[in-house]
C-alpha cells in the first residue's frame, strides 16, 4: 500500500467470520504381539477419529449486515497399521518394522468444511449479485447515471 492514498484503496463488498466451535479428537490404540523363539512379531493398530464444527458467517461490507450463515461439522477417521517383527539368527539379533498413515483425521474435517464453505460462500454470492442485477436499472441507463455524477 506504498505510495496510495486512502481514495485509492477499494474496498470489498463482504468480510467472512467464522468461529471453530469444536474440536474432538480420539485415539484408540490396540497392540497384538507373539511368536515363539526364535521369531517374534507384534501388529499396532491405531484408529484416530476427529470432528470439527465451524460457524462461517459473510457481512456485507456496506451496511455492515450478516447476510449469511451456516454451520459446518465434520467427522473423519483414519486408521494406521504398524508390523514389527523379529528374531534371532544364531547368535545375532534380527528386527524390522512398518508403519502407514497417510494424513490425518484432523487435516480431513478441516479440509472438508473449507472446501464445502467456500462453494457455498461462492454461491450466495453469486445470487447475491444476480438478484443485485436483476434488480437494477437496464445497464445502459446505470453507465448515464454514472457518467451525470
Amino acid at each position: 500500500m506504498m505510495g496510495k492514498t486512502l481514495k485509492d484503496v477499494q474496498v470489498a463488498d463482504y468480510m467472512i467470520s467464522g468461529a471453530v466451535t469444536s474440536i474432538t479428537v480420539e485415539v484408540t490404540n490396540t497392540n497384538i504381539g507373539g511368536g515363539s523363539i526364535p521369531v517374534v512379531g507384534g501388529i499396532d493398530i491405531k484408529k484416530t477419529e476427529a470432528k470439527m464444527t465451524v460457524d462461517v458467517r459473510l457481512i456485507d461490507i456496506a451496511s455492515t449486515m450478516v447476510t449469511a450463515t451456516k454451520s459446518y461439522e465434520a467427522h473423519s477417521g483414519k486408521t494406521a497399521t504398524s508390523l514389527g517383527t523379529g528374531g534371532v539368527l544364531g547368535s545375532v539379533g534380527i528386527g524390522g518394522a512398518f508403519s502407514s498413515l497417510k494424513g490425518t483425521a484432523l487435516e480431513e474435517v478441516t479440509r472438508d468444511i473449507v472446501i464445502r464453505s467456500t462453494a457455498d460462500l461462492i454461491g450466495f454470492i453469486q445470487k447475491n449479485i444476480a438478484t443485485s442485477v436483476a434488480n437494477s436499472t437496464k445497464p445502459s441507463e446505470h453507465l448515464k447515471k454514472e457518467e451525470t455524477e
